[in-house]
Order: structure tokens, then sequence, then C-alpha cells
């Protein structure tokens, strides 16, 4: 599902037509922040596109050269999809709940990478995994956001207060899932 919604998101930055096919928020948002979308969009599709590569063991173990290299183009991604993030927050539908719903997923996204990214600069390797954990749990927010928007709409809610909902629901009990099964040990200092 990460790399549909990866190909997904990609389609929706570098595809016009497709984006005016398929979804028109994205089109309103690349009319009004075409800087600002497209570098949400493409971070955040190679983000999840890389950051699911990362998982595979055989990689990381006979490849570690790859490795190195794809988690520093996830990196510079999520740098560039969650920054953006952060301003698109501001404007998101649903209202305030919505806006710091999303404005805290960008930054949790942003905070867990840096402090994965700090911690395989010490050399912790342990520590780093469980922060890669939490940094990619709070990527798949993308995949879950669309799992739980179509069901939302079978809901009687009017759809500010859906969206509002979604905004949080499609990160939180992700990064619950990531604590639990990838607890840190350890600290960066």
């Amino acid at each position: 599902m990460s790399v549909a919604v990866a190909a997904y998101a990609l389609s929706l930055a570098f595809l016009p037509e497709f984006r005016l096919r398929v979804s028109p928020l994205a089109g309103r948002l690349m009319s009004a922040w075409p800087g600002i979308a497209l570098a949400h969009f493409a971070g955040g599709g190679v983000a999840l596109a890389v950051g699911v590569l990362q998982f595979a063991q055989r990689l990381r173990l006979q490849r570690p050269v790859i490795h190195r290299w794809l988690g520093r183009i996830y990196l510079v991604s999520v740098l560039l999809g969650g920054s953006t993030g952060l301003i698109m927050a501001t404007r998101s539908g649903g209202g305030v709940i919505a806006h710091i719903g999303f404005g805290a997923l960008a930054a949790l996204w942003l905070w867990t990478t840096i402090q994965a990214y700090r911690a395989i600069r010490v050399r912790q390797v342990e520590l780093h995994r469980a922060w890669m954990f939490r940094s990619f749990s709070l990527a798949l927010a993308a995949v879950t956001l669309r799992i739980f928007l179509p069901l939302g709409l079978l809901t009687d809610w009017p759809s500010g207060t859906v969206y509002a909902v979604i905004s949080w629901v499609c990160w939180v009990p992700n990064l619950v899932i990531a604590m639990r099964f990838a607890p840190l040990r350890g600290r960066v200092d």
C-alpha cells in the first residue's frame, strides 16, 4: 500500500492531467501553492517508496551502501514533505482541529526522522531503528488517511467533522503501534 500511495502522490506532483482527473483538492493546492504542494507530494511520495525498502533485512545486511544512500534520500524527502506539510496544515479542511492534527503529524514526522539520523550518526543502531520505525509509521499516515477518508464518507457527519477526526486518526494509531513494537532504548545527547 505504501508503494501505491507513493505512486499516487508522485502522479499528483508530476502529471497535471492525472491530478485534474483524480483529485480536485490536489489541483486546488497546486494552484494556490505550486512549489509547496509539489514539494509535499514529491517528498512524501519518495519517502513512502524509499522508506518501505529500508525495512528489508536483506538489503540492510547485503547492501549496506545502498541502505545508507536510500536513508539519505528518505531524510531529504521527509525534510521536504514534512516542512511543506507544516505549511499546508495551516489551510487544511476541517478547521482548527485538523490544522493542529496535520501540523502535529508534520512536526513529529520531522522530529522522529531527525532523531533517527542523529542516532545513526553516533552509531546507535538499535535507537536508530526505533526512531525510524516511528518516522515511517508517520509517513504511513498517507496510507491510513486514504483508508479512512472513504469510511468517513459512510457516516452522516459533516465533511469538515470527518476531516478533523481523520487528521488525527490517520497517524496517532500508527505512532502508538510503532512505540509499542519498537521501544526506545537509550538516547542521543
